[in-house]
């Protein structure tokens, strides 16, 4: 899995997280494209050829995607029946349909085929891949971390996403908070609003890393 970013000019977009991170996006899973895409072309293009303008690239605000991946980073890697869908987050823009999921064992990337209305945006290619939790986190890493990048060099500073980041980062860093961060996940539950805003005893999720634990080493043996 591999996320390819041709960053563009600043776009015409209001909001400034979005102006600074217009890019030509493509996300190789399992070797094929899963940007692939079909849109109308336009009247008077082409003659008579298709209708169809086929592409290689979602050219989109990939802002919104990172900031999806950033604050669901635990609930992905903590989860064990949790599947992560790119377009819940995709911002209103036209994404391709990419969902990932980890067991504890191995981590699943796959894509399928989707169609937008407005805009009338057609992604065609279904593809697979699984990973090991290592190589799912480098690649989603890298990700974040360009648009992170991109938003600093933008001028952009404190976005939700740069914010939350830091902490994403800082708690992986951390094994012991880490841990709980998963656990909390694993429960749908934001770990840094645990206390203030939903007042959940840590022993609950202390007992849920615990349950956990306890069913991985059952399926290691």
């Amino acid at each position: 899995m591999r996320f390819d970013v041709d960053w563009l000019t600043d776009g015409p977009n209001a909001v400034p997280e979005e102006r600074a991170t217009i890019a030509d996006l493509a996300i190789s899973i399992g070797g094929r494209n899963a940007c692939e895409n079909e849109q109308p072309r336009r009247r008077g293009k082409g003659g008579r050829g298709s209708n169809v303008r086929p592409a290689t690239v979602a050219t989109v605000s990939v802002y919104p995607l990172a900031e999806e991946i950033a604050f669901n980073w635990w609930r992905l890697f903590g989860g064990r029946d949790t599947e992560l869908q790119l377009v819940d987050g995709r911002g209103g823009y036209a994404v391709p349909d990419v969902r990932l999921a980890y067991d504890g064992a191995q981590f699943e990337a796959r894509c399928e085929p989707i169609e937008y209305e407005n805009p009338k945006v057609r992604f065609t290619v279904p593809c697979g891949e699984r990973l090991t939790r290592a190589q799912a986190e480098a690649a989603l890493t890298d990700f974040v971390e360009r648009v992170v990048a991109q938003l600093a060099a933008g001028g952009v500073r404190e976005s939700g996403l740069q914010l939350r980041w830091a902490r994403v980062q800082a708690s992986r860093r951390n094994a012991e908070e880490s841990a709980f961060c998963e656990a909390a996940g694993a429960l749908g539950i934001d770990p840094y609003g645990v206390a203030a805003d939903l007042g959940v005893a840590e022993e609950v999720v202390e007992r849920q890393l615990q349950n956990r634990e306890r069913i991985e080493a059952a399926i290691r043996r």
